[in-house]
């Protein structure tokens, strides 16, 4: 047999390193608190907005924006925000909205400051998610106070006026707590459970498409109906997180993953996937990243300034930011070099 040129071996033993995977990532985590810009340490929400400015909501400070290597904060002080509890963050085209505790919303577009209530037209002063969907609406998710369980459900801006109800499908509940909008333009809305003087009122998933609702609970395929967090993936996906693990839904599928699975932590706070349909999740005691079906976990040994992950979002460009009660961190993922993809794979074998 004739002898093959030595290029084709070692390409060949390339494509080979390749299939069996890259080496490991070179990650670089970057921790930042009140020392760095942040108006205080414990963030309680993030969002991308306007400008590819990353942006941290706090429960006593206002907020923290990150543009061009440092931090700026953002409070009432300044005349802008309604207050400075931000309970919620979200970036909508030009603008950027604020969730307060007891205030209602606030505005940001083009240097210009709106306000909004209950006397605006919404369904409750308690803002606690925001998202926009595909016809540009913006979606504003409330939470009930007290327990008497008054409030509570969603409202919806189209610009020009706001309807919304305190009603959510036939859920029991009605404390939302995230906000997701799928690819095909369904609107999908986490629902927390509600203890209440009259006992406990049950969560679940809401769904709003094509004008009608509809609901998940535990009945449904939910691990839980305490629900408090919602993504959804680039392939329809959707991952719900819960106060007992991980829910998947794949067309009509369900799925679940809890600590006994991987998961750092079944108390999950936050959820996040990446344009790839990676995973990221955010619980009381860290994070867990799910790639290639396998799940891996990081703390604050790993570069998380906290242990309570309230908040991820992944950015354009690649990086993932945590919202914790520590302060805010960043994870860099670097691409391998060839040598880290190809020759490290082959020396370890």
């Amino acid at each position: 047999m004739k002898a093959r040129p030595l290029w084709l071996v070692f390409a060949i033993a390339c494509l080979l390193a390749l299939a069996a995977g890259p080496a490991t990532a070179f990650d670089a985590w970057t921790r930042f608190d009140s020392g760095d810009g942040l108006p205080e340490d414990d963030i309680q929400a993030l969002t991308m907005g306007p400008n590819d400015q990353m942006w941290a909501g706090t429960l006593a400070s206002g907020a923290g924006v990150y543009g061009g290597g440092n931090w700026s904060v953002v409070d009432a002080g300044q005349g802008g925000l309604a207050d400075n509890t931000i309970t919620a963050l979200g970036g909508a085209g030009s603008a950027m909205w604020f969730g307060h505790f007891a205030s209602g919303a606030s505005r940001l577009d083009g240097g210009i400051w709106t306000h909004f209530t209950e006397a605006d037209g919404l369904h409750d002063n308690w803002v606690s998610a925001i998202a926009r969907d595909g016809a540009g609406r913006v979606w504003l998710g409330h939470r009930p106070f007290g327990t008497l369980g008054q409030g509570g459900g969603y409202s919806v801006y189209d610009g020009d006026r706001w309807f919304g109800s305190h009603r959510l499908a036939d859920l029991e509940a009605n404390a939302v707590r995230d906000i997701a909008v799928g690819g095909d333009g369904a609107v999908w809305l986490a629902v927390g459970n509600v203890a209440t003087s009259h006992g406990l009122r049950r969560g679940g998933l809401a769904r709003f498409y094509e004008g009608v609702w509809s609901s998940y609970t535990v009945s449904s395929g939910l691990v839980s109906s305490d629900v408090r967090a919602v993504a959804a993936g680039p392939d329809g996906v959707i991952w719900i997180g819960t106060s007992a693990g991980i829910s998947r839904l794949a067309d009509g599928v369900w799925q679940h993953f809890d600590v006994a699975d991987g998961l750092i932590g079944n108390d999950v706070l936050a959820v996040a996937v990446t344009p790839v349909g990676d995973v990221w999740v955010g619980t009381s005691t860290g994070a867990s990243y799910l790639h290639a079906g396998e799940w891996d976990i990081f703390t604050v040994a790993d570069g998380l300034s906290g242990i309570q992950v309230r908040d991820i979002v992944v950015a354009a460009n690649g990086a993932v930011w945590f919202a914790t009660e520590a302060g805010v961190s960043r994870l860099v993922t670097t691409a391998p070099t060839l040598e880290q993809a190809f020759f490290l794979p082959l020396l370890s074998r």
